[in-house]
């Protein structure tokens, strides 16, 4: 797994293949035409955060510790996500890693570490993952000190039905 700083080559391939999964799943799974759906930017409340943004409260150091509102959640039905990198704007907090657990088995560890040092401090994966509809999930940080991080967020897409949340 790598990180790219930019969105292109590699990176940019992953997340083209990452949607047509996504828009293959939506088709078989809620019998949409493949283009029957609609593909929108993610939203932290999509994988079940309770804020509009991502917020990790480290209390102790060097231990996994769920994203707020994200301690189990259920994605919604008709929804699929893929999240393809992440944008972290941080100094304090030293967030290091995210572990992200997908029905019960953990599905990535990303080191976030190296996307401090981005011009851009987005990192784009060359290896993104989704959730389908009504899987549980859980993401969780460490960091090697005691804070509260507000200043990171995942990059992605969402296929999902129309009229969910867009209703074009």
């Amino acid at each position: 797994m790598v990180f790219y700083p930019e969105f292109k080559g590699v990176a940019l391939a992953a997340y083209n293949q990452g949607i047509d999964k996504l828009k293959s799943k939506m088709s078989r799974e809620i019998g949409l035409a493949v283009d029957g759906g609609i593909i929108r930017p993610v939203r932290p409340e999509d994988l079940g955060s309770t804020y509009p943004w991502w917020q990790l409260n480290q209390v102790a150091t060097n231990t996994w510790t769920a994203f707020v509102g994200c301690t189990t959640d259920t994605i919604a039905d008709n929804r699929f996500v893929l999240i393809n990198g992440v944008y972290f704007n941080g100094d304090d907090g030293e967030l290091h890693q995210v572990r992200i657990t997908r029905e019960q088995s953990v599905t990535r560890y990303w080191v976030v570490t190296p996307i401090r040092g981005f011009v851009s401090r987005t990192g784009y994966a060359d290896d993104p993952w989704t959730v389908d509809q009504n899987t549980v999930i859980t993401i969780e940080g460490i960091c090697s000190s005691v804070s509260t991080l507000t200043d990171f967020d995942f990059i992605g897409a969402v296929a999902e039905k129309r009229g969910i949340l867009i209703n074009p």
